[in-house]
């Protein structure tokens, strides 16, 4: 692929990839024409856990971005991005005490996931859940990147920027966008591979995104490892792809679930449990008191509770609408299949 090609809107990006896409109809029809199907395979893990995946799962992802940011800084996860100069180590890497006080995050939001129903309930039915991409999805700092098998989902992100004001995604009217192929020939089910299976979990973001993810180091870059493609942005054409996104004036991708609340505290309370705290020395060989030490510098205080608890009322609701409709609007093909 030839980056100093420019295509003239998302949509002929589209077709220089997938020239079949039904999304494609999209540029000479409206958009009540496309009925968003999302089909899910079950296939039995080597461990005995059950995974349902994206029918379109194939050897290519894809992953959007609303800039050129090659031009900018490399394409790394969330967690080794050095977002001020206050985060930056003498390497000019990001801190690793950062990075640490990440990692303690994630672990309290594992433990609170581990409070709700729907996980338990998934759990009983042998579904493997992936926390870490769970916080991923969800906007929590981790060593995981975002791809898609749904070259739609990935020009949603291509071509929309997030309001923090308003809280919701808009349109891109201007510059150049991209969109990432990483190309993953061999599937393996194994948890020390960097690409990462995903499928549908307990709470809805990933599986209506058709998500899978690619671990990371902090040396790596994902441009490294992507061919890519750029297109003007164009009001008019990104308009008509948002579309399909968006009913009853909702954005599908992203449902109103608790566990965003969770995913916004984690993110932004000062207070890292003492049940994290041993988890994270247990599992690295690191003495508590030097922790302890860390987050001290760093203005952070270790409690002994956890910073999100449902309360009853909230647990028997999300009892009630996981039976009803475990996984939303996606449909599941009830034929088992078997990997390798």
């Amino acid at each position: 692929m030839n980056d100093n090609i420019i295509f003239e809107d998302v949509f002929e990006a589209i077709r220089y990839l997938e020239p079949s896409d039904p999304v494609l109809n999209l540029k000479d029809r409206q958009s009540g024409y496309l009925t968003r199907n999302l089909y899910f395979n079950l296939i039995e893990m080597p461990n005995g856990s059950i995974g349902a995946f994206p029918s379109n799962m194939f050897i290519r992802y894809f992953r959007g971005e609303n800039e050129d940011y090659d031009k900018l800084y490399p394409c790394v996860p969330s967690i080794f991005r050095v977002k001020s100069l206050e985060e930056a180590g003498n390497n000019g890497q990001r801190k690793e005490e950062l990075i640490i006080i990440d990692e303690l995050k994630l672990i309290d939001f594992e433990l609170i996931l581990k409070q709700f129903p729907q996980v338990d309930y998934a759990t009983k039915d042998y579904c493997k859940v992936d926390y870490k991409a769970l916080a991923q999805h969800y906007e929590l700092n981790t060593n995981l990147l975002d791809v898609t098998s749904d070259i739609a989902t990935a020009a949603f992100f291509a071509t929309s920027y997030y309001d923090s004001e308003k809280e919701e995604y808009l349109v891109k009217e201007d510059g150049v966008g991209c969109l990432r192929v990483y190309l993953n020939i061999v599937i393996e089910y194994n948890d020390n591979q960097p690409f990462r299976l995903i499928g549908l979990q307990p709470f809805q973001r990933p599986g209506l995104q058709c998500a899978f993810a690619v671990r990371m180091s902090q040396a790596e870059n994902f441009a490294n490892f992507t061919n890519k493609i750029l297109f003007k942005q164009d009001a008019k054409w990104n308009q008509k792809l948002h579309e399909i996104f968006y009913s009853n004036g909702k954005n599908i991708l992203f449902p109103d679930e608790e566990i965003s609340d969770v995913a916004k505290i984690t993110k932004e309370t000062k207070e890292i449990s003492v049940f994290a705290v041993d988890k994270y020395c247990s599992e690295n060989q690191t003495p508590k008191q030097q922790v302890a030490e860390l987050l001290q510098e760093y203005g952070f205080t270790i409690v002994e509770h956890l910073s999100y608890k449902l309360s009853r009322q909230q647990r028997r609701r999300l009892e009630r609408e996981y039976k009803s409709r475990p996984y939303g609007d996606v449909q599941i093909r009830s034929r088992l299949m078997y990997s390798t």
